[in-house]
């Protein structure tokens, strides 16, 4: 059995983006990403990044599940890997 079906059957809620076009306006997109953390992560990356080649306005996207935020891509990379002891 495949780990995103695995998920699913016991009842862990897909992952959503949600993409702050300008500062403070986000829209929560809602097709979800799957189960997967990892392809979900790399959904967003992607996301981020052709919509920025395409010149469609993106300043954040965030990773959801199940209605809360889970991390924060900006571009150079995830909020959850920022050393807060740098700022």
């Amino acid at each position: 059995m495949d780990l995103a079906r695995y998920e699913t059957q016991l009842g862990y809620p897909p992952f959503e983006m949600s993409i702050e076009e300008t500062e403070g306006v986000s829209k929560k997109h809602g097709f979800h990403l799957g189960t997967v953390e990892r392809l979900a992560r790399e959904i967003v990356e992607d996301t981020y990044r052709a919509r920025v080649l395409n010149n469609l306005p993106v300043v954040t996207i965030a990773l959801m599940r199940g209605g809360k935020m889970m991390d924060l891509f900006y571009g150079d990379g995830w909020a959850s890997d920022l050393d807060m002891e740098d700022y």
